[in-house]
């Protein structure tokens, strides 16, 4: 439960630095080995590109003419701070797809270049759930190959189950 601390006013630093020893002691995690109640995927090392992805992923989301290629930028700066960054590659994908949708670049420009970021993501990391249903989705819309399509889909629930 709580703890109350009971120290000197001039020490307030120290005080604070107890508190916060005490909250990450409570908060530690403890991973054995086949455990996977722990964080799926690591963050990025670098987390300016972090935080430029974040940023796209934020725009995706918004209804607004011009998000899509505000978005695109910003996927684009995190690719230049961390190259090997496979969710930056999976949302300029899907900054291309909703693009498409939105017919701001036609089909036969946008689908392509995104075809070809989610390659990218899948050849960083293969285990990319979100690069597995972008797959999908463009196998679906663009090749009209039912086949690869559902193979992807059935990929990306097994590595994110859809959750209620």
């Amino acid at each position: 439960m709580g703890k109350i601390y009971e120290e000197p006013f001039e020490d307030i630093s120290g005080v604070q630095d107890r508190i916060m020893a005490s909250i990450v002691e409570q908060l530690k995690v403890v991973l054995r080995p086949g455990d996977k109640s722990g964080p799926r995927r690591p963050l990025p090392e670098n987390f300016i590109a972090y935080e430029f992805y974040m940023k796209g992923r934020d725009l995706l989301g918004r209804p607004w003419p011009g998000a899509p290629q505000q978005a695109l930028g910003f996927f684009e700066q995190a690719l230049a701070q961390a190259p090997h960054f496979a969710l930056a590659y999976a949302g300029i994908a899907r900054a291309y797809v909703n693009m498409v949708d939105q017919i701001l670049v036609p089909a036969a420009e946008g689908f392509p270049k995104a075809g070809l970021a989610v390659k990218s993501a899948l050849d960083l990391d293969p285990d990319l759930a979100d690069a597995h249903a972008l797959n999908a989705w463009l196998r679906f819309q663009y090749d009209y190959d039912g086949g690869a399509a559902e193979k992807s889909f059935r990929r990306a629930l097994e590595l994110k189950p859809a959750t209620r």
